[in-house]
């Protein structure tokens, strides 16, 4: 191991709290801010002045988890909306991007959040918790068309993409799900 603390400040900007990569670009959050690695031999590069608790990226957009608020770039971290409505007063302890351009949040303490809009409107988040036993919902993943929330102590959960535990009816991501059989709508404990 070697160390990689170029740019990085002392003290909490060395507190890693997320990763996340993207096309040989790297993202870190620290407890102070969110910096950027663009390639090996550079230097660690602010770009987001909030603790970053989680991290999401993919080619078009990067997701940062805050207290209270989840800040979203999609010109690679040069300029950053803010998202306060829906998400509680908690941490946003883990991130997710599901179809491309969709986020799912987990918080410490509310649950999951799903974004329910389109990229203009920023009161566009709300809970999808239906099914979810434990609201620290510390991990989210996907596979396929399938997603994944690890919890504080109710264990794993797993959806279909479509129906993220949303209680107000189908997905707005589009109608991908109405084929599927009535067992596979429903978020289920992953058993074991």
């Amino acid at each position: 191991w070697r160390e990689m603390n170029a740019g990085l400040p002392e003290g909490a900007d060395r507190q890693i709290l997320s990763m996340a990569q993207q096309n040989g670009v790297f993202w870190v959050g620290t407890a102070n801010k969110v910096y950027n690695l663009l390639g090996p031999g550079q230097s660690w590069t602010e770009k987001f002045s909030s603790p970053g608790w989680s991290i999401a990226v993919n080619s078009q957009r990067i997701y940062v988890g805050c207290f209270g608020f989840i800040g979203r770039s999609m010109d690679q971290g040069r300029e950053w909306g803010y998202f306060h409505s829906g998400v509680r007063p908690k941490k946003v302890i883990s991130l997710v991007i599901v179809n491309g351009t969709e986020a799912l949040a987990g918080t410490e303490g509310g649950g999951i959040i799903k974004q329910i809009c389109d990229d203009t409107n920023a009161l566009c988040w709300r809970e999808a918790n239906t099914g979810i036993k434990d609201a620290r919902v510390l991990a989210l993943t996907t596979n396929g068309d399938k997603i994944f929330a690890g919890t504080g102590g109710g264990g794993v959960f797993r959806a279909w993409r479509g129906c993220e535990g949303d209680s107000a009816g189908p997905s707005l991501a589009g109608s991908a799900a109405g084929h599927r059989s009535s067992e596979r709508a429903v978020c289920r404990r992953i058993a074991g």
